[in-house]
């Protein structure tokens, strides 16, 4: 199992990640809230103005952080540490079911082999997604069956805007 190294984890200068992203980050905040307000008004489940709460660049560092080492205090694989960092600071949302997703995974997944994240980029490089791997041994027949009754009953019942660009597959061990 290839975990990050310490080495690896030391090398991120987490001060330069934080300013290099400072104005960009600040637009993406401001598009993030235009979304959330334009998603509730079109889906009609909003009466009055909603009340959204100013993120702070340093406190969604200090979440991605967490999300992290609560992977690496768990010995799950971490897979360019790089790019899962500079694509959650990106798609916020997804970090919470990040914390959830182990929880639920097991309900299903029982003992399972571990998990592993990964950014997949296509080809042409103009899309990226974030996959959460359940490794297994169990036969492919049962473990399919398994991700489908947690697809069912939990990751498809999260609103479709929070977990955009997010998967759950598993891998053969």
């Amino acid at each position: 199992m290839a975990l990050t190294t310490l080495k690896e984890q030391e090398s991120i200068d987490w001060g330069r990640l934080f300013h290099s992203i400072s104005q960009d980050f600040e637009e993406r905040i401001v598009e993030e809230k235009k979304y959330r307000i334009s998603s509730l008004f079109e889906s009609g489940s909003c009466l009055i103005t909603p009340q959204v709460e100013e993120i702070k660049p340093s406190s969604l560092i200090d979440e991605i952080k967490r999300v992290l080492e609560f992977y690496r205090n768990n010995f799950y694989e971490i897979r360019d540490e790089t790019a899962i960092i500079d694509f959650l600071l990106q798609r916020m949302s997804i970090v919470k079911y990040l914390f959830e997703a182990p929880q639920k995974i097991s309900e299903y997944f029982g003992d399972h082999q571990g998990l592993a994240l990964e950014i997949i980029r296509d080809p042409e490089g103009e899309y990226e997604e974030l996959f959460l791997y359940i490794k297994t041994n169990l036969e492919p027949d049962d473990a399919l069956n398994r991700l489908d009754k947690l697809d069912k009953e939990w990751f498809l019942n999260i609103p479709q805007q929070e977990i955009l660009d997010f998967n759950i597959n598993f891998e053969f061990i």
